[in-house]
Protein backbone atom coordinates (compact mmCIF):
# COMPACT_ATOMS: atom_id res chain seq x y z
CA UNK A 1 0.00 0.00 0.00
CA UNK A 2 1.15 3.57 -0.96
CA UNK A 3 -0.11 6.87 0.25
CA UNK A 4 -0.01 9.69 -2.75
CA UNK A 5 -0.33 13.75 -2.26
CA UNK A 6 -1.85 15.19 -4.76
CA UNK A 7 0.16 17.59 -7.10
CA UNK A 8 -1.51 20.41 -9.77
CA UNK A 9 -2.93 19.29 -12.27
CA UNK A 10 -3.15 15.56 -11.32
CA UNK A 11 -6.38 13.42 -11.89
CA UNK A 12 -7.46 9.95 -10.98
CA UNK A 13 -7.00 8.74 -13.74
CA UNK A 14 -3.51 10.24 -13.65
CA UNK A 15 -2.77 9.09 -10.72
CA UNK A 16 -3.61 5.69 -11.31
CA UNK A 17 -2.20 5.31 -14.56
CA UNK A 18 1.75 6.03 -12.30
CA UNK A 19 0.51 3.56 -10.05
CA UNK A 20 -0.92 0.96 -12.63
CA UNK A 21 -3.97 0.31 -10.95
CA UNK A 22 -7.46 0.59 -12.25
CA UNK A 23 -9.00 4.55 -11.47
CA UNK A 24 -12.16 3.03 -11.09
CA UNK A 25 -10.69 0.94 -8.19
CA UNK A 26 -8.49 3.79 -6.86
CA UNK A 27 -11.57 6.14 -6.98
CA UNK A 28 -13.67 3.52 -5.22
CA UNK A 29 -10.89 3.04 -2.22
CA UNK A 30 -10.45 6.46 -1.69
CA UNK A 31 -14.63 7.41 -1.63
CA UNK A 32 -13.94 9.81 -4.57
CA UNK A 33 -15.79 10.05 -8.11
CA UNK A 34 -13.35 8.86 -11.30
CA UNK A 35 -13.77 12.07 -12.60
CA UNK A 36 -14.39 14.62 -9.56
CA UNK A 37 -11.19 17.25 -9.21
CA UNK A 38 -8.75 15.98 -6.56
CA UNK A 39 -7.06 18.98 -4.41
CA UNK A 40 -3.85 19.77 -4.04
CA UNK A 41 -2.32 17.87 -1.10
CA UNK A 42 -5.00 15.88 -1.16
CA UNK A 43 -3.97 12.40 0.23
CA UNK A 44 -4.75 8.92 -1.96
CA UNK A 45 -4.24 5.53 -0.33
CA UNK A 46 -3.01 3.06 -3.29
CA UNK A 47 -3.76 -0.53 -3.06
CA UNK A 48 -1.57 -2.67 -5.58
CA UNK A 49 -3.39 -5.89 -6.54
CA UNK A 50 0.13 -7.55 -7.33
CA UNK A 51 3.84 -5.87 -6.39
CA UNK A 52 5.13 -7.33 -9.53
CA UNK A 53 8.79 -7.45 -8.16
CA UNK A 54 7.87 -9.83 -5.32
CA UNK A 55 5.77 -12.26 -7.58
CA UNK A 56 8.92 -12.09 -10.41
CA UNK A 57 11.13 -13.15 -7.25
CA UNK A 58 8.81 -16.19 -6.07
CA UNK A 59 8.42 -17.30 -9.69
CA UNK A 60 11.82 -17.53 -10.21
CA UNK A 61 12.43 -19.40 -6.75
CA UNK A 62 9.89 -21.48 -7.27
CA UNK A 63 11.50 -22.45 -11.22
CA UNK A 64 14.53 -23.05 -9.33
CA UNK A 65 12.89 -25.92 -7.57
CA UNK A 66 11.61 -27.45 -10.88
CA UNK A 67 8.56 -29.02 -8.99
CA UNK A 68 8.56 -31.96 -11.73
CA UNK A 69 6.86 -30.03 -14.39
CA UNK A 70 3.59 -28.44 -12.43
CA UNK A 71 2.95 -25.29 -11.61
CA UNK A 72 3.19 -24.06 -7.90
CA UNK A 73 -0.40 -22.97 -6.83
CA UNK A 74 0.85 -19.35 -6.23
CA UNK A 75 2.12 -19.35 -9.99
CA UNK A 76 -1.58 -20.63 -10.84
CA UNK A 77 -2.80 -17.76 -9.34
CA UNK A 78 -0.34 -15.39 -10.56
CA UNK A 79 -1.37 -16.26 -14.36
CA UNK A 80 -4.97 -15.76 -12.93
CA UNK A 81 -4.60 -12.39 -11.63
CA UNK A 82 -2.71 -11.60 -15.11
CA UNK A 83 -5.57 -13.02 -17.28
CA UNK A 84 -8.01 -11.13 -15.70
CA UNK A 85 -6.11 -8.16 -15.40
CA UNK A 86 -5.86 -8.54 -19.47
CA UNK A 87 -9.66 -9.23 -19.62
CA UNK A 88 -10.78 -5.64 -17.16
CA UNK A 89 -7.92 -3.85 -20.21
CA UNK A 90 -10.04 -5.18 -22.76
CA UNK A 91 -12.92 -4.65 -21.38
CA UNK A 92 -12.24 -1.19 -21.04
CA UNK A 93 -11.07 -0.22 -24.47
CA UNK A 94 -14.95 -1.34 -25.86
Amino acid sequence: MDIHVVRAGETVSSVAARYGVPAGILAGVNGVAPDAPLAVGQTLVIRRMVDDQKIHAIMQANAARKSKGKKSKFQQRYEELLRQQEAQQRAKRK
